[in-house]
């Protein structure tokens, strides 16, 4: 899965000064230099660049279905709760606005939250 390459890599001269700011020696009349170097670059064919291709995103989506699926049952559990205090809240309404008569044995044991 990889290739002995040859990389030509250009190198620009530069003009070398000395501690007082003059330039002592200066190439660049010069062209640059090329440096030749060999390198192991990693290759690959189409048929197992698909693969891994098809690999990586079945990875993926498996994971984001995964976290889909969580934050759907959290969210659901959140409404269930939402829902459970809404009704709550609307019958202590009902009971205040109507004034609904409540057996003394009721309010002597009634719970307070």
């Amino acid at each position: 899965m990889g290739n002995m390459v040859p990389l030509n890599i250009p190198v620009e001269k530069k003009a070398v000064h000395d501690p007082a700011g003059e330039a002592l020696v200066s190439n660049a009349n010069t062209a640059p230099e090329e440096v030749s170097l060999k390198a192991v670059v990693p290759t690959i064919d189409i048929y197992a660049a698909s693969v891994f291709l098809k690999i990586s995103q079945k990875m993926f989506e498996d994971t984001l279905d995964s976290r889909i699926s969580l934050l759907e049952k959290k969210l659901e559990e959140r409404d269930r709760e939402i829902t459970r205090a809404m009704r709550r809240i609307q019958a202590r309404m009902l009971l205040q606005q109507h004034k609904v008569h409540i057996p003394w044995w009721q309010k002597l044991f009634k719970k307070k939250k």
